[in-house]
């Protein structure tokens, strides 16, 4: 059930109105992601899937030992040079790009498997077509809040025309093992996905409408889940410069985060030991923004996310662009997060943070 809530955990309206807004999941179309399987690297094998036209991937890894090297996907145990790509990864201030052609180890998805890594991959999977890929991926760069994040990205391709992806491994280039905890989870929709067998993956857990505050938060009084997509839309009040910035658990002031930021694709920042995270450029007067993430919440010291952020001007300026890498260095689990502009601004009225998840 999905309950809509004003800041403070206040519910809308009048109880009839409250009773209104409430749906049975089973009165909820079956039309959406749904999970194909999953696999645990350390000790499980990749699971035979049901093809689909659109596959996501929802990946955490964490390789044993020291070192660096790649995280790789390979299809249907294909180890024939069937694999092309191009990536862009960021470790500092510094971006390399690299690519190759005609490759059999598969597609690399980060160059560093020796970190924490949280990654969402995105594939089309239709028969008779190449299999076109792209990977989000942010990587620790090791336990706590003063080491920098590494972020990476990927496009690739699987050049097999002839039927569809039904197996998806995650390996390394070399002979090192997986931790415990490492894990893929494999989801599918068909572009014309029937409403029928399980039920969709990702379900709404909250959504939550501003009041013309400084502060959107979920509150408590709703169940986080294991990985969970953000979606913030707002206005920007006030002539100050000073952005949003995005907090787990209430805890503003406490030195637990560090990110990779990109704006406007001039390279990358590094921020470490940080009272919240990055989410949105400055703005001064009303405009809009548009913010996306993923998040990763588990009992290990990381609550990486992913988040890509638009702030757009008003009328036909140019929107303002950013991309954000990053970890919460705390093992506890989140239970409420929010979005807050700094130097006492506002977000307007009619802000809405809305959150889906699955376990």
């Amino acid at each position: 059930m999905a309950i809509k809530y004003l800041a403070g955990d206040r519910l809308i309206g009048t109880a009839a109105e409250r009773a209104a807004m409430t749906t049975s999941t089973s009165n909820v179309t079956k039309t959406g992601w749904k999970i194909l399987g999953r696999y645990d690297h350390e000790n499980e094998t990749p699971p035979t899937i049901t093809a689909k036209d659109n596959l996501m991937l929802v990946i955490f890894t964490k390789r044993a030992g020291s070192g660096s090297t790649n995280i790789l996907l390979k299809f249907n145990d294909d180890a024939s040079g069937n694999y092309s790509w191009r990536t862009k990864n960021q470790s500092g201030s510094s971006t390399t790009m690299t690519d190759s052609e005609d490759q059999s180890n598969g597609i690399p998805i980060h160059s560093s498997g020796d970190e924490e890594c949280f990654s969402v991959v995105h594939i089309r999977n239709k028969d008779g077509r190449e299999k076109s890929i792209h990977s989000r991926t942010s990587a620790s760069g090791g336990s706590g809040a003063g080491n920098e994040q590494t972020a990476g990205e990927t496009w690739g391709k699987w050049d097999i025309t002839s039927g569809q992806i039904t197996k998806v491994t995650v390996h390394t280039t070399d002979s090192t093992n997986w931790q415990s905890g490492s894990e893929t989870v494999i989801l599918g929709m068909d572009d014309d996905e029937a409403d029928s067998g399980s039920e969709n993956a990702l379900q709404k857990l909250i959504e939550v409408l501003g009041e013309g505050n400084n502060d959107v938060d979920t509150g408590t009084s709703w169940t986080a889940k294991k990985y969970m997509f953000v979606m913030f839309t707002a206005d920007q009040t006030g002539a100050a410069s000073d952005g949003g910035e995005f907090y787990f658990n209430g805890r503003e002031t406490q030195s637990e985060w560090a990110y990779a930021r990109e704006i406007n694709g001039a390279g990358t920042g590094q921020y470490t030991s940080q009272n919240r995270c990055y989410a949105s450029e400055a703005n001064g007067g009303d405009q809009p923004t548009f913010i996306t993430a993923w998040i990763h919440n588990t009992t290990r010291e990381h609550g990486v996310i992913m988040n890509c952020s638009f702030a757009m001007g008003d009328n036909n300026q140019t929107p303002q662009r950013g991309k954000v890498d990053a970890k919460w260095a705390n093992t506890s689990l989140i239970t409420s997060f929010g979005f807050t502009r700094a130097g006492g601004e506002r977000w307007d009225a009619g802000a809405e943070l809305i959150v889906w998840g699955f376990d």
